[in-house]
This record gives C-alpha cells, sequence and structure tokens, in this order.
C-alpha cells in the first residue's frame, strides 16, 4: 500500500476506512475546492480529515460541529495526521465527535472512548445507533383495581367521650355542693360508664390495627411494598 502523502489521498483513505471499518458503505470524499469544514460526507455521518505536521486543535473540531448543522442525527468524525491537543479532545467529548489519527499507511487508531467503541463494535455500530435485543413481550390482563377496606368510625368513640366528660362535670357539681345523690352517681353510673368507655376505646384501637394491616396486604397484593 503506498504511503499518504497529500491530503487529498488522506481524505480517499478516511472514505475507505468509513466504509469498510466505521459502518458508513455510502461514505464520499466532496469535490475538490472550498468543502465548508466537510471532506467526506455520509448519509449517517460527515467527517473532516486534516493532512498537517501539527496537532489539530479546538477550531477545526468547531468548523466541523458547525458544518454538520442542525442534523444532530449525522455522527462526527475527525481524521487527524499528528494528533489532538487536550482542549480539543475535551470539546471531541463535549459534542460528540469521533476522533482518529491516521498512519503513512492509513491505518487508524481511536483518540478518544467514542471513537474506540465505534471502531471495536461490530459491523461499525455505535452509540447511537446500537439498541438492545427486544423482549418479547407478554399479554397481560390489566390490574384490577385496588380496594382498601373501610376505615373504621371514631364518631362513637367521640360521641361516649362528650357524654362521659358531661357526667363526670355533673358528678363534680354534686360532690362540691354535698349532695347526697354523688356518691350514688359515683356507684351506679360513672364507674360503669368509666369501663364501657375503656373497653371501647380497646375495641376501636384493634379495629385500627386490624384496618392497617388489611391496608398493607391489599397493597402488598397490588404490587406495593409498604
Amino acid at each position: 500500500m503506498e504511503c499518504i502523502t497529500s491530503a487529498r489521498q488522506a481524505e480517499l483513505n478516511a472514505a475507505v476506512r468509513m466504509r469498510l471499518e466505521l459502518g458508513f458503505p455510502d461514505a464520499e470524499v466532496t469535490p475538490i475546492g472550498p468543502d465548508g469544514g466537510v471532506d467526506v460526507i455520509a448519509r449517517g455521518a460527515v467527517a473532516q480529515v486534516k493532512h498537517e505536521s501539527a496537532q489539530t486543535g479546538r477550531p477545526a473540531l468547531q468548523r466541523l460541529y458547525g458544518a454538520r448543522g442542525s442534523d444532530t442525527g449525522r455522527e462526527m468524525l475527525f481524521f487527524s495526521a499528528a494528533g489532538y491537543s487536550r482542549h480539543s479532545i475535551d470539546y471531541a467529548d463535549e459534542v460528540g465527535i469521533m476522533l482518529f489519527t491516521y498512519s503513512p499507511l492509513g491505518d487508524l487508531k481511536p483518540e478518544n472512548g467514542r471513537a474506540a467503541f465505534r471502531l471495536n463494535s461490530n459491523c461499525g455500530i455505535g452509540p447511537a445507533q446500537q439498541r438492545a435485543p427486544e423482549t418479547p413481550r407478554r399479554s397481560t390482563p390489566p390490574p384490577a383495581p385496588l380496594v382498601l377496606p373501610p376505615q373504621p368510625s371514631e364518631r362513637p368513640f367521640v360521641i361516649n367521650g362528650i357524654a362521659m366528660l358531661v357526667v363526670t362535670i355533673a358528678f363534680v357539681l354534686l360532690l362540691i355542693d354535698g349532695q347526697v345523690i354523688a356518691p350514688l352517681l359515683l356507684i351506679l353510673i360513672f364507674i360503669p360508664w368509666s369501663i364501657c368507655v375503656a373497653a371501647l376505646m380497646i375495641r376501636h384501637r384493634r379495629r385500627v390495627r386490624e384496618y392497617n394491616e388489611a391496608c398493607s396486604r391489599a397493597l402488598a397484593a397490588y404490587g406495593y411494598g409498604l
């Protein structure tokens, strides 16, 4: 193979490498003359080629990025004979340009991660085009509606609490006035009612606990973990 000795030979080499190694089978060099920052063009890519002894800097990459324009579906590739500056590599990683250097015989060497992935991928499929194999979808019936148990009512507990408060106030007033009925009220009404209210509180707490457990089971059966 002949050594690359001119810019045009470098462009032709880049087009061949894009077709054979990088997955752009329709890559072609642009006509000789002002190229607007693009030396090789394909349906899915634009490329710039530099055949210079100095490292390629960021401005050259910015011209390629501008030449790509709004067609963001096209990949951007840059080929340099002398390598790249640190700032140009950082910029290429930022905007998604693949950086390659080429030897005098035309062999490519990737200079950033995006270029290495493209060159090493099977059939030149890059990260923007590679897709994971699709898993066959199974038809699943729609989930049943989530039904929670009714929440226990606190109304009886509130009513009994108010009634107990009223009886307590009446008992205290009678006791202060020295009424004889106060002890009878204490024995016949206040103490039994207190026991009933205490039992009602215990029952209400048990119902609240059962309600929470039933809600947890319903949510777990529906796929929500608590």
